[in-house]
Formats: C-alpha cells, sequence, structure tokens
C-alpha cells in the first residue's frame, strides 16, 4: 500500500480517537442532549407544518421544512465564517472547512431550475450551483493566504472540539439520504436534514459566544515566520523555531 494511504488511514483512525478521549463526560453529555433536542425540535416542526399519512404522500417541494433548511445551513455557514475571521489556530482551521461545507450543503438544498422535481419557489441553476461552490473554495484559500494561521504537526496540539458535532450532523444526513433515496420515506429524510441543520446552527452560535470552550491548551510548535519575527523583536530574540512556544494564550484570543 503507497505510504500516503497508510498515513491516511491512520489519521482516519488516530482523529476520532483523539477526539473522543479529549471529550469529558460532561461535554459529550451536553453534545447528545444537543443532538436530541435538535432531532425532537425537528420532527415536532414536521408534525405540525408539514403532515404526511404515509410513505406516499411527500412533502412539497419548496415547503416550508426545505425552506427552513436552506435558511439555517445558510446562518450556520456565517457563523462559521465569523469564527473564522475572529479566532485563530484549530478554531480558525475547523471554521473555515465548516464555512465551506455548509455553502456547499445550502447550493443542494435549493432546487435546479428546470428540474423535473421543481415547480415554484426560490431555485438556482446548475451553472449558478457550480459557480457558487467554486466561489466558496476560493474565497476559503483567499482567507487561508491571508491569515496564514499557525498549522499543528502533532495531534496532542489539537482539541478536535468539532468531531463529535460534526459527526452527529454528518451521520443524520446520511441516514436522511438512505431514507429518501432507498425507502422513498422522504418526510423522514426531510425531518432528519432539518435537525442536522439545526445541530450544525446551535453548535455555530456556541462556537461564537463561548470560545474558550474550545480552547487548546497551548500554541503549536510551528510558528509563521511573520509571528515568530514579532516574537523575537518583543522578547530580544529569545524565541527559537523548533522549540515550543510557551504562549499559554487561548486559540480564541490570539
Amino acid at each position: 500500500m503507497p505510504t500516503f494511504l497508510t498515513r491516511a488511514a491512520t489519521l482516519a483512525i488516530a482523529i476520532p480517537r483523539a477526539a473522543l478521549s479529549r471529550r469529558t463526560g460532561r461535554e459529550l453529555f451536553w453534545f447528545g442532549a444537543l443532538a436530541l433536542v435538535s432531532l425532537a425540535v425537528a420532527w415536532g416542526f414536521s408534525l405540525i407544518v408539514e403532515p404526511t399519512t404515509g410513505p406516499t404522500e411527500f412533502p412539497a417541494e419548496n415547503g416550508p421544512s426545505e425552506i427552513l433548511q436552506a435558511v439555517m445551513v445558510i446562518l450556520a455557514g456565517l457563523l462559521f465564517f465569523l469564527a473564522a475571521l475572529r479566532f485563530g489556530f484549530e478554531i480558525f482551521y475547523a471554521s473555515v472547512a465548516l464555512a465551506v461545507a455548509c455553502g456547499l450543503a445550502a447550493a443542494r438544498e435549493f432546487p435546479r431550475c428546470g428540474s423535473a422535481y421543481y415547480d415554484v419557489g426560490p431555485c438556482v441553476t446548475g451553472d449558478a450551483k457550480t459557480l457558487i461552490s467554486l466561489a466558496l473554495v476560493g474565497l476559503a484559500l483567499v482567507l487561508l493566504a491571508i491569515r496564514r494561521e499557525a498549522v499543528s504537526r502533532h495531534l496532542r496540539e489539537l482539541n478536535f472540539f468539532w468531531v463529535v458535532p460534526c459527526a452527529v450532523s454528518g451521520v443524520a444526513l446520511v441516514v436522511a439520504e438512505i431514507y429518501g433515496e432507498t425507502l422513498y420515506q422522504v418526510w423522514i429524510e426531510e425531518t432528519l436534514e432539518l435537525a442536522s441543520y439545526l445541530n450544525l446552527l446551535v453548535f455555530a452560535a456556541i462556537l461564537n459566544v463561548r470560545p474558550q470552550w474550545f480552547q487548546v491548551p497551548r500554541a503549536p510548535y510551528w510558528k509563521p515566520a511573520t509571528v515568530l519575527k514579532r516574537r523575537r523583536a518583543t522578547n530580544g530574540g529569545g524565541v527559537r523555531p523548533s522549540s515550543p512556544s510557551g504562549d499559554h494564550r487561548s486559540a480564541a484570543s490570539r
């Protein structure tokens, strides 16, 4: 097996393991509570706004559920983008990735104009969806180039605060896809998607309001050249690129 595939497989196992090992029982409780509350709220909304009599009765295309899904995932993306502008290190990189993912999900939620499933309401052309996707990726690359945030070289430097809530939303979307495309239970599909986006929206809001809950205990070993020069000037040249940083400020304060 090629080396890069071996390393990718190792990381795919190590990251979830590290994410779970660094979560306290209290964190797991609240992440679980958020997921259950999101599901309950979404289920109640669907029962009240778009009740169905069986699997053959589908919610309306561009109905209240789909419109609310699009609004929530757009708001979540904007909140993650705001977090990327405000904070540094791991919060920055996770927020950029999540903002792009939310933007792509929002484009997916709007039906394609001219589609057989489209009747009335907002729609996006196929070309516009492609342009939106390219614009989101381009904006993320520009932000990465401008900020030049520190990159971690070791898993121990990372908190992986984003893994559990994002995994919950991801699993909900996968299950929703199975219900919709395989079992043709579209009402359940739309409800699970609504719960997934609500879970992400609340998580994004908490990240902006309480960033200290997701801070790392220390700065990474590697620093961009501009940061090193600034610290040399401040400390009289006493900072070495290869030595661990003594700055214990939170990721949110940098």
